[in-house]
C-alpha cells in the first residue's frame, strides 16, 4: 500500500511539473516579464518574457499583462508584429479596467500605427478612457476636439477635457489651457489665466510651454472693426471670372494666410511668390513662402481645384522650435479673377500625421504693365474668416488719404456692399469687415483718394 500511494503522489507531482501552464506564474517573474518588454530589463530574452507572459491566468494581473503583450505585438517585441492582435490585447486590457490601454488604442488609430488612419475611432477611445478615468485621455480627447479630428472643431469642448486633467497638474493639459486662455480660443482671452498655466507647466519641464512663456506675443493676430456703410449707386465693375481653359502661367505675389483650428481667427500671414509656367497640360514653377522655396507641378483638375503631384516640403512652425516640419501640399481650391488667383489650402504634416490648420492665398499677378503703367495702384489681399460673416482686408497706402472705402462686387459686376475706412495714414492697413455674404466669388476693390487696387476673395461655408 505505502509503495502504491508513493507511485500515485510522484505521478501527481510529475503531472504538475509538465503543466507549467496551470501554475501559478510568480509576481516577480510577471514583473519581470513587463520590465523585458518595456527595454528596462536585459537579464532575459524578449521571448521569454512573452512565454511567462501568456502563462498568466490571475485576473488581477490580466489587466497590465495583456496591455504589455499588446505593446508587445504592436512593436514586434519577442513575437511577430501583428497590429490585429495588438488591438485584442489592448481592448481586453481596457474591458478589464487598464484605463491607459484606451490611451494606447487612440493613438493607433490616430498616428496609422496598423497602417490605416482613423480619427473618428481615436476620438472615441480616448472618450471612453475619460469614462473609464484615464487621465492620459482628457488631453488626448482635447486635442481632438482643439484641432478638429475626427470630430467637430469645438474649442470649449476641448477645454473641458483640459481643466479635467489639470486636476492632476498634466502638463500637457496646462499647456493646451494656456495656450486658449492667451488666444481667447472657446474663452476669453486671459493673460493673467494664460501666464498662470504656462507657468505651471514650464515648471514640470514642459518644453512647449517654456517656449510660449519666452514668445512676447499670442498666436491671434490683431485687427481692427469697421461697420458697413450705404451702398452707393455706382460701383467698380469686377472683370470676367476665368475658367479652368485660361493661361494661369505667370508670376504671382500676395499673402499666404494661416487661421486658427477653428478657421475663424488669423494667426500667421506670410509673404507669397508663386510662379506658374506650362507644358504638356501641366503646370510646374516656385513656391515661395517667406525663407521656404519649393519647386512643384501640379494640374488643374475638372472640379477647377489645383492638385499638387506628390509635393512636400519642410517649413518653420510656432510649436516646432529649433525644427521643421514635413508636410505635403494636397490641393488647392482657387479662383482666378482678372489678375487674381484667390482660394483655400489645407496642408498635411507628414511629421505629425494630421491635417493642418486651414490656409487661404490672396495673390495678384505681377506684370510690367500693371506695375509701371499705374503709380496708383495698391498692393490689396482679402480672405474670409471662416465660419464667421466676416472677412479681412489688408493693404498698403504709399501716402496718407483723405478717403478711403472698400466695395465688394460679385462676379457679374453687381454691387453687393461697401464700407468707409474715412482717412488713412500711409502704410499696412488691415480691417474686419462684416459682410453676411452668400457663397462665391466676389471682387474686392480699394478706392483711396486717387489710390485704388482691387483683389479676388471667394466665400466657401
Amino acid at each position: 500500500m505505502r509503495i502504491k500511494f508513493f507511485t500515485v503522489s510522484l505521478a501527481m507531482a510529475m503531472l504538475a511539473t509538465v503543466t507549467p501552464s496551470h501554475a501559478q506564474v510568480a509576481e516577480d517573474e510577471i514583473q519581470e516579464a513587463v520590465e523585458v518588454i518595456k527595454g528596462l530589463s536585459i537579464d532575459k530574452t524578449p521571448e521569454w518574457a512573452i512565454g511567462i507572459l501568456k502563462q498568466v491566468t490571475d485576473t488581477a494581473k490580466l489587466p497590465q499583462v495583456n496591455n504589455t503583450l499588446a505593446m508587445a505585438y504592436l512593436n514586434g517585441i519577442g513575437v511577430d508584429k501583428d497590429s490585429i492582435a495588438a488591438i485584442k490585447y489592448f481592448e481586453d486590457a481596457a474591458h478589464r479596467g487598464y484605463t491607459n490601454a484606451y490611451n494606447n488604442l487612440g493613438m493607433i488609430m490616430k498616428n496609422a500605427a496598423y497602417g490605416k488612419q482613423d480619427f473618428k475611432k481615436a476620438v472615441y477611445y480616448f472618450e471612453e478612457g475619460v469614462k473609464a478615468g484615464s487621465l492620459m485621455c482628457n488631453y488626448d480627447a482635447g486635442y481632438m476636439y482643439y484641432k478638429g479630428l475626427g470630430c467637430k472643431q469645438d474649442y470649449a469642448r476641448a477645454i473641458e477635457f483640459f481643466k479635467r486633467g489639470i486636476a492632476s497638474n498634466n502638463p500637457s493639459c496646462l499647456y493646451m489651457l494656456g495656450l486658449c486662455y492667451r488666444n481667447g480660443y472657446g474663452v476669453e482671452a486671459n493673460e493673467a489665466n494664460a501666464s498662470d498655466c504656462l507657468k505651471k507647466a514650464s515648471m514640470a519641464n514642459y518644453r512647449f510651454a517654456i517656449e510660449e512663456t519666452l514668445r512676447e506675443n499670442a498666436e491671434v493676430l490683431p485687427s481692427m472693426s469697421i461697420s458697413e456703410d450705404a451702398i452707393p449707386e455706382s460701383m467698380p465693375a469686377a472683370e470676367t471670372f476665368l475658367d479652368k481653359s485660361n493661361d494661369l502661367t505667370g508670376q504671382y505675389k500676395g499673402l499666404l494666410v494661416t487661421y486658427d483650428w477653428s478657421g475663424q481667427q488669423v494667426v500667421k500671414e506670410q509673404k507669397l511668390n508663386i510662379s506658374f509656367n506650362k507644358a504638356q497640360g501641366c503646370y510646374y514653377g516656385k513656391w515661395i513662402q517667406d525663407a521656404d522655396t519649393l519647386v512643384f507641378s501640379a494640374e488643374i483638375a475638372d472640379d477647377g481645384t489645383l492638385k499638387f503631384n506628390n509635393t512636400q516640403m519642410l517649413m518653420n512652425d510656432r510649436y516646432t522650435e529649433g525644427e521643421k516640419v514635413d508636410y505635403m501640399f494636397e490641393d488647392a481650391s482657387l479662383v482666378l479673377l482678372n489678375h487674381s488667383l484667390s482660394g483655400s489650402l489645407r496642408l498635411y504634416s507628414t511629421t505629425q500625421k494630421e491635417p493642418q490648420r486651414p490656409m487661404y492665398l490672396s495673390l495678384n499677378k505681377s506684370t510690367s504693365k500693371i506695375e509701371y503703367a499705374d503709380k496708383n495702384n495698391c498692393d490689396i489681399s482679402a480672405y474670409p474668416v471662416a465660419g464667421t460673416n466676416q472677412l479681412e482686408v489688408r493693404f498698403v497706402l504709399p501716402g496718407d488719404v483723405k478717403d478711403a472705402s472698400i466695395y465688394l462686387t460679385m462676379q457679374n459686376g453687381m454691387p453687393a456692399k461697401s464700407f468707409k475706412l474715412g482717412p488713412l495714414q500711409a502704410g499696412d492697413q488691415r480691417f474686419t469687415i462684416p459682410t453676411n455674404l452668400n457663397n462665391g466669388v466676389y471682387a474686392v476693390t480699394l478706392k483711396a483718394d486717387n489710390r485704388h487696387g482691387q483683389t479676388l476673395m471667394m466665400l466657401k461655408r
